[in-house]
């Protein structure tokens, strides 16, 4: 997800299911929230993390295997 382009599209609530603790911009920065002109509130879904978390894997393993 690019916190960039959220700010600049000025959405102003963002849900997400899934956190990357070490390399997300909202997650491990909490970017949204650290600009001057713009804020945008972030709510993670955490009952909802497990499932997503697996449906996200279970695509980019299916895209390692078309490439192959």
């Amino acid at each position: 997800m690019c916190a960039g382009a959220i700010l600049n599209a000025r959405i102003k609530n963002l849900y997400y299911a899934v956190q990357d603790k070490d390399n997300g911009g909202i997650s491990r920065f909490d970017l949204l929230n650290n600009t001057l002109n713009h804020t945008t509130k972030s709510f993670h879904l955490k009952e909802y993390e497990e499932e997503n978390k697996k449906l996200i894997q279970d695509f980019f393993k299916n895209r390692r295997k078309k490439k192959n």
